[in-house]
């Protein structure tokens, strides 16, 4: 992840773990951020997932079927 990090000129941004999930020795630049998100929007798969205002899902829980929505506004 610091490879790629650099290739795409994130220059304040470091990774201490693959997962990216809380740790003191991860760091980030809001601008850093900024690029990142504009190459992760150039997959259009992820595009659509996180262009969602609303998801519907359902869950088998106790043998009873649960309905569940994500709502994002």
């Amino acid at each position: 992840m610091n490879a790629k990090a650099a290739k795409m000129n994130m220059y304040d941004t470091r990774f201490s773990n693959p997962h990216g999930l809380q740790n003191a020795m991860n760091y980030s630049s809001a601008y850093d951020i900024a690029k990142l998100s504009v190459y992760a929007f150039k997959n259009k798969f992820l595009k659509n997932i996180v262009s969602l205002m609303e998801y519907e899902y359902a869950v088998y829980h106790d043998d009873n079927l649960r309905q569940y929505s994500i709502k994002t506004w």
